[in-house]
C-alpha cells in the first residue's frame, strides 16, 4: 500500500476516534465545581414546596432545541424524583435571545401573569411540539394554538397581550442576568443547583449534584 493511500485511511479514523472520545468526556464529565452564585428569581415561574432545601434554576429559550431535549428527556425524571416529592424547588427564567423568540417569551409571561399554573402547562406543550429552531414559528396564531391545551384560556386576550408585548423589558432583564452569570456567550439550557452551574446538564450530573445537596 502506498504512503498517500495509507494517510487517506489513517487520518479519518484518527479524527473519528478523537470525536468519539470528546463526546464521551462531554456526557460523562462530573458536575462542574465552583462557588455558588446568587440568582435573582423574583417573580419568576416556579414550582415550590415548603421546606425544600434544593433550588433548581433553569435559564431557557422557548425556541432552543437543546431546551426541548432537556424538557422532554431529562426534566420528567428530575420532576418525578425531586420536584414532585418536595425535595427541590424548580424555577424557570425565560430568555429570548434566539431570533424570533421574543413573542414566545411574552406569550408564556402573559399566561403566567394571568395564572401561574398555566405557565408550565404552556411551555411543556411548546417543547413537546416545538418546530425547528430555524423556522420563524413564534407567530401570534401559533402561540395561541399552543395555549389551547389549557382549559379556560381567553385566546383573544392572549393574542392582544402577545401583540402588545408588555413583558419585553422584563425578559431582556432576564437575559442581562444570564449574561452577568455566564459572560458574553449565553447558552441554554443553563441549569443551576443551589447556585452551582451543572455542565453539561445530563440526568446523571443533575442527580449527583442534587443528591450531594440533600
Amino acid at each position: 500500500m502506498n504512503r498517500s493511500l495509507l494517510q487517506k485511511i489513517i487520518v479519518p479514523v484518527a479524527a473519528a476516534v478523537i470525536i468519539i472520545a470528546t463526546a464521551g468526556f462531554w456526557f460523562s464529565s462530573k458536575p462542574k465545581e465552583s462557588t455558588p452564585i446568587q440568582i435573582d428569581t423574583t417573580d419568576q415561574p416556579a414550582i415550590t414546596k415548603a421546606g425544600a432545601k434544593i433550588n433548581i434554576v433553569v435559564f431557557e429559550d422557548l425556541k432552543c432545541i437543546a431546551c426541548k431535549i432537556f424538557n422532554n428527556t431529562i426534566l420528567p425524571q428530575i420532576k418525578k424524583d425531586y420536584i414532585d416529592t418536595g425535595i427541590a424547588n424548580y424555577t424557570v427564567i425565560n430568555l429570548a435571545f434566539i431570533p424570533g423568540s421574543m413573542p414566545a417569551a411574552n406569550a408564556a409571561r402573559c399566561l403566567y401573569k394571568e395564572n401561574p399554573d398555566w405557565f408550565f402547562k404552556y411551555i411543556d406543550n411548546i417543547f413537546q411540539n416545538q418546530p425547528p429552531e430555524n423556522q420563524d414559528w413564534a407567530t401570534i396564531p401559533k402561540l395561541v394554538e399552543f395555549a389551547k391545551v389549557i382549559p379556560n384560556v381567553d385566546t383573544e386576550k392572549l393574542s392582544r397581550c402577545i401583540y402588545d408585548s408588555p413583558y419585553t423589558d422584563f425578559i431582556q432583564k432576564n437575559f442581562q442576568q444570564a449574561q452577568k452569570l455566564q459572560g458574553s456567550s449565553v447558552a441554554t439550557p443553563a441549569v443551576y443547583v443551589n447556585g452551582l452551574l451543572i455542565e453539561p446538564p445530563t440526568l446523571t450530573n443533575l442527580q449527583k449534584a442534587i443528591n450531594a445537596e440533600k
